[in-house]
């Protein structure tokens, strides 16, 4: 192969990955906070209001840094990821905030809010097995298929299931740091 054709197919490769480029850009919109439901896929139950008020703060010097990514639905729009920056937002006093429309089905979206969750430090064992137990029953899973998905043992998985089981008072008290 000659210097001409090389440096054309150098330039066919660069203009196919622009052409890529172009396609993978999103378009951002303003979206009512009030048209946009929350994930029910969602494994976070309790939200640290301090780090919420702290985040409202940062939202109101500086915006919403990172786009939330929604669903199109007949009501409006369900949440995909970004509740936190959504209820932050309505805190900072904002009615709108910047959002992705994408188009999921639910088992995607299940597992996706499930994986987005699950790899965060600050969930508690208790929203972490609920998280798994809700897995494996809207995606079929067994413990070794989800442990598998979440780079876990699948011993891990199913210790964590096993606090479901104590009483529900005990698991409040572990919600709530005791």
């Amino acid at each position: 192969m000659n210097k001409d054709e090389l440096i054309r197919r150098g330039l066919e490769d660069l203009l196919k990955e622009n052409q890529i480029e172009d396609l993978e850009k999103e378009e951002v919109v303003d979206i009512d906070l009030d048209k946009i439901t929350p994930n029910p896929y969602q494994p976070r139950r309790h939200f640290d209001e301090v780090a919420l008020q702290e985040l409202a703060d940062s939202i109101r010097a500086n915006g919403v840094l990172q786009p939330v990514i929604v669903k199109k639905v007949a009501s409006g729009y369900m949440l995909v990821t970004g509740e936190r920056r959504c209820r932050a937002s309505k805190i900072a006093g904002f009615s709108t905030v910047p959002a992705i429309i994408r188009d999921y089905n639910n088992q995607y979206l299940a597992e996706l809010a499930l994986l987005e969750n699950i790899q965060r430090e600050d969930l508690t064992i208790v929203e972490e097995a609920e998280a798994y137990q809700n897995a494996i029953q809207s995606l079929n899973l067994t413990h070794l298929e989800l442990a598998q998905k979440i780079g876990k043992s699948r011993s891990y998985v199913s210790n964590a299931l096993g606090i479901l089981s104590l009483p529900e008072e005990v698991l409040k008290e572990i919600n709530h740091g005791n």
